[in-house]
Parts: C-alpha cells; structure tokens; sequence
C-alpha cells in the first residue's frame, strides 16, 4: 500500500513536470504515437477502459524514470497534440500500469519525474475521502486527495481522485491506476466524466487490495484506567508517539509521524478502555475513518487513515470503563462482605465443638 500512497502525489508532480520532461527531448524515437479516445484496450497490460466523450490523448512513451512503467495513457479535455502540450495543471485523466513486484518502485524524491523540474515544489496534500470499490470482481479503493502546489513560484492548489488495485500477469504483481486530476476550481465539473470511465475499467487477472497488511507495526500499550493496566492494542505503518489517556475528558491522543507525501494508516481497538461513539479529530480537525473487526479475536476498532506529516489524533468516547462497571461495585462489596462473616462464623463453630 506504501506504493499506492506514494503515487498520489507522484503522479500530482509526474503531471506538473510531464510538458517539461518530453519538452527537453527525452522521448525515444519511435515512428509514432497511438492516439487515444473512447475505448481504450492494451493487452500488455491486461486493461480495457472507455473514456469519456470529448476526451481524447494518447499513449505516452516511456521514458527515463519510467522503468517500472508498463502502460500509460493520458487523455484531456479537447484532446492532446503531442507529450510536451499536456497542461500542468489538467482537467486530466491518466491510466498507469507499474510492476511493484520483482522491481523497485522508487519514492518521490528519487525518481526523475521528482528532479527534472526545479519549478515545481514537493507539495502538501491532505486526505479527503477514502472508500473502497469493486472492479472487475475485485476490491480496489478510490482516494481525493488536495494537495498545496508552488508551480513556476504560483501557488497551485490541484485536486486528485485516484483508484488503485493490484493486478498479477506474466509473474508480476502490478499496481494498475486511474487518475484524475485537475486544479481545485475545475473539480467539480470534470470529476463525474471519470467516475463514469473508471466504472467501464475492465482488469484482467486483478487482486484485490488488503491495506491492513500495511499496518505492520504493533505499537500496543498499556493506560492506566482506576488504577488498573489495560493494554490498548495500536497498529500502524506510521511511528506512533507520546500515547495519552485522560478520563477526565475521556480521551485517548498520541501523534503519528512519517515519510511526507505517503498514505498513513492507524488502526486502534479503544473499546475496552472507552465507549462509542467515538469522535475523531486529527490536528482538531475531523479525521476520516473506517470501522474495523480484528480478524482474530472479532474486537471492533477504528482504522484512520491521514497524509503523512506530523498529526495530533485525539479520539474522545463517551464514557470510561472501569475493570468493573460503577453499579457492580456495591454488590461485589455486598458478596465480599457476606462471605466474610460466613467465613468468621464457620470458624467461630469450630472453636466451640
């Protein structure tokens, strides 16, 4: 999944720097470019899409930094003339096709699309929804994001919606992609041509994507709740920090940390510790989140998901749970009680016989 979130805002730069990438000649000789619009099917790489009506592109040649790449297809608006008219800053649709397996995916920074550009900042984006999608069978997830962009010393704010799922052909495990992306004020009025293309997305032999196994790091501990230890089970791709619990205002916080620009996931089972509902702010503001069952033990749980940078997560229930509920108190004390006498008296018998 690490793969699928460092993409998102890859491709946002990949997209602002594409006209200055092709534009300085790096396109290999080739005799010519296959023109793209409505239906759209590449064998090699096992898809079949229609994309709207209007829109029409072509097939990008690959070219450095793209080793990974099997297929991508751009298409725009009123068409594209050649690689290096392609717009920085959309209406655009992009379907990309990458082997994540038997190959190295590099991160942002490393790749040529991060360097060949020194106009175009590393932006800042923010998570805006996340929610999952069946595609072929299969389960893929669809994520917005909005990310910050300082282009040519401009800043740009670009809005992405992006669907992934995982593919596995000729013995590769591939992360195929379909992009929009276009600045914030466009959005609205281009956004619903691509929901309409990604529900005509046909992929052979997909996977379906299980995000959970990015939340490889148990960071479980335990809080102190009326003096007793109770551990609260934390599972992240995130470094977790700093871990909080106030019964006063009911809450449980701690910060997440990680690399900027990737998808950050905390999944955080606080039920034995405070009741639901719960509400979930990160840096005071709402989080978006998933319910979750731990496979294992059935425990209902809270999955987060964020940008990564630096985040507060506070979580804030709506009442504490002792190791004994308040009104079983008086009764444990009233059994305790009875079995002490009974325990005096039957010593008492004893004495006298």
């Amino acid at each position: 999944m690490k793969y699928v979130s460092l993409a998102i805002v890859g491709i946002v730069i990949m997209m602002l720097t594409m006209p200055t990438l092709y534009a300085q000649g790096q396109i290999p000789q080739i005799p010519s470019i296959k023109e793209v619009s409505g239906r759209y099917v590449n064998d090699n790489a096992g898809i079949e899409i229609t994309f709207p009506a209007g829109w029409s592109g072509m097939e990008m040649p690959l070219i450095m930094g793209m080793g990974n790449t099997i297929a991508m297809a751009v298409v725009m608006p009123g068409g594209i003339k050649d690689p290096s008219s392609v717009s920085p800053t959309g209406p655009m649709i992009m379907l990309n096709v990458t082997v994540i397996e038997k190959a190295t995916l590099p991160s942002i920074k490393d790749t040529q699309f991060g360097k060949s550009d020194e106009r175009v900042k590393e932006p800042k984006c923010k998570l805006l929804s996340f929610n999952n999608k069946s595609v072929s069978g299969v389960n893929g997830v669809v994520v917005e994001v909005e990310c910050e962009v300082e282009f040519d010393g401009k800043p740009v704010t670009m809005r992405a919606k992006l669907f992934n799922a995982s593919q596995e052909k000729d013995n590769t495990i591939r992360s195929v992609m379909l992009l929009f992306a276009s600045t914030v004020d466009k959005y609205s009025s281009y956004v619903g041509d691509f929901d309409k293309a990604l529900d005509t997305l046909r992929i052979s032999n997909a996977r379906s994507m299980d995000i959970s196994q990015s939340v490889s790091k148990d960071f479980t501990q335990e809080v102190s709740v009326d003096g007793q230890n109770i551990p609260l089970n934390i599972y992240s791709n995130s470094d977790v920090k700093n871990l909080r619990f106030d019964a006063g205002s009911k809450t449980i916080s701690f910060n997440v940390e990680g690399e900027r620009g990737s998808l950050g996931i905390t999944d955080i089972y606080p039920n034995n510790i405070l009741k639901g509902p719960y509400i979930v702010t990160i840096d005071g503001e709402p989080a978006i989140t998933m319910q979750i069952t731990k496979p294992d033990t059935g425990e209902e749980g809270i999955r987060i998901l964020y940008m990564h940078s630096i985040h507060e997560i506070k979580i804030v229930g709506t009442e504490v749970i002792p190791e004994f509920p308040v009104a079983v108190l008086p009764i444990l004390a009233l059994i305790t009680g009875i079995a002490v006498f009974m325990a005096r008296g039957k010593g008492m018998y004893r004495l006298q016989h």
